[in-house]
């Protein structure tokens, strides 16, 4: 063995006090103890403790020798206490500034949600709508009462069969001998308009509508906080009267965007026709049963297919309505934009220029602070909630703490 590592010479030094190593093991046991500090220290410590257990006095080694000891765990846990204070106190810091943020963010976003749902000098709005769609009346579906042949009543099961059969066969014969339908198409118009005259070309649009025969279905009216006034306007126009119209609104101001859509319902519009045909048909089929019928319970399940086919006759007419009205009256979706003339900013002198900064941003400062305001009064029950919970929480902790 030429050459012995530490954990080799811990192993071995209990045989080395006890001299049971042999020569080459001893001879390499000295020399590692000759070049490492640790280990001789260790050495010196093992016999002094040795020489306690055999009576004998203290060594003045024995004293240095374990203050040595001690000074190196000293300087080993002094040099290790920086670090472990560094890993407590990161986790803290990052807690800190987390909580920070997310205060910022709640009152910063809270404040913003608060001044865009707010309204900024509403003028007017109206709103208009038309709903052609008839309620429909409730009802619940149930096998229908029919009649075989020799007038004797027919089993439910056939009876709901042969209901169903007649009713999804070809269709009746009024729908077969109809006459072609016309093409049934929806235009829908979207016009953005920019004017300096804002009054005066808003009547005159609003005449304008009078003029074609359409009328208003949705109108609000506002301004921003620039002072800039809009007009958000929904219309109904006649469907052959709309490019007259579209015509004249286009005089009216500058165009910013214009689009047009086209939706052809024709082929829905005869299949919800074709439909309502075939309930009507079996409405009177339902009623002539009705009057035959001799028993109670024929009766009731009669009224209650009655209830039911009538609820499809109100739902098929109102879809059939609502389609004529797309159909007959044109949608047109037009903005109106007030465009207020701005001097450029080379014509101002740099006082002016820093006037008008800090008036904006002292409205800017005002808008935010009314905002927040606002924020707080709302969040101010669900603040006075979550401290009543926290007070609760921590005098339960306290209490329990106590006994």
């Amino acid at each position: 063995m030429t050459h012995m590592t530490c954990e080799q010479f811990s192993i071995l030094l209990d045989r080395y006090l006890e001299g049971s190593l042999n020569q080459q093991e001893r001879e390499a046991f000295e020399a590692h103890a000759q070049t490492c500090a640790d280990c001789q220290l260790l050495l010196q410590i093992r016999r002094d403790c040795q020489g306690l257990d055999d009576g004998g006095e203290v060594p003045a080694s024995f004293s240095s020798s374990w203050r040595q000891a001690i000074h190196q765990q000293e300087d080993h846990n002094m040099q290790q206490m920086p670090e472990p204070k560094k890993r407590e106190k990161s986790p803290m810091n990052l807690r800190r500034w987390l909580a920070i943020a997310a205060s910022l963010v709640l009152v910063i976003g809270g404040t913003w949600l608060v001044g865009q749902n707010a309204p900024r000098n509403r003028q007017t709005s109206t709103k208009q709508s038309a709903d052609y769609n008839t309620t429909p009346y409730g009802g619940t579906g149930v096998d229908s009462y029919m009649r075989s042949a020799d007038g004797q009543p027919a089993p439910a099961a056939m009876s709901v069969q042969a209901d169903y059969a007649m009713e999804e066969a070809a269709p009746a014969p009024q729908a077969q001998n109809a006459p072609t339908q016309p093409q049934k198409i929806i235009r829908t118009v979207s016009l953005n308009l920019v004017t300096r005259e804002f009054e005066k070309d808003l009547e005159t649009l609003n005449a304008a509508i009078g003029e074609h025969g359409g009328y208003v279905e949705y109108s609000d009216v506002a301004s921003d906080r620039g002072s800039r006034r809009y007009a958000n306007l929904t219309i109904r126009i006649p469907k052959d009267k709309l490019d007259a119209y579209l015509e004249a609104a286009q005089k009216v101001g500058r165009v910013s965007s214009y689009t047009e859509s086209q939706e052809d319902v024709s082929e829905r519009y005869t299949d919800t026709e074709t439909r309502l045909v075939s309930q009507k048909a079996k409405m009177e089929r339902l009623q002539q049963l009705l009057k035959q019928a001799t028993t109670v319970k024929d009766i009731l399940e009669i009224e209650n297919q009655i209830a039911d086919t009538q609820y499809q006759l109100d739902s098929l007419t109102g879809a059939l309505r609502g389609m004529d009205s797309k159909v007959d009256y044109s949608t047109v979706r037009l903005t109106l934009q007030e465009e207020v003339p701005t001097a450029s900013p080379t014509e101002l002198t740099l006082g002016e220029r820093i006037r008008l900064a800090m008036t904006d941003a002292w409205d800017a400062i005002q808008a935010f602070l009314a905002d927040f305001v606002v924020l707080l009064v709302v969040a101010l029950p669900y603040v006075v909630v979550l401290l009543i919970i926290i007070l609760i929480i921590r005098f339960v902790i306290k209490r329990r703490k106590n006994k």
